[in-house]
């Protein structure tokens, strides 16, 4: 079961996320060094920000 990102402003304020690379209907593509920062995060039991400064 796939779930549809709602398109028009909701895909606008993704891709306004630096951690974001890309938007679609259906997928949303990481910053790898973002995906790996929030992975360790999460693997210490914190909760990983929306940003990293």
């Amino acid at each position: 079961m796939s779930r549809n990102i709602d398109t028009g402003f909701r895909i606008k304020e993704l891709e306004k996320n630096p951690n974001i690379i890309n938007v679609s209907e259906r997928s949303i593509s990481y910053n790898p060094e973002f995906k790996t920062k929030a992975g360790k995060e999460y693997k210490k039991g914190e909760i990983p920000p929306l940003k990293f400064s």
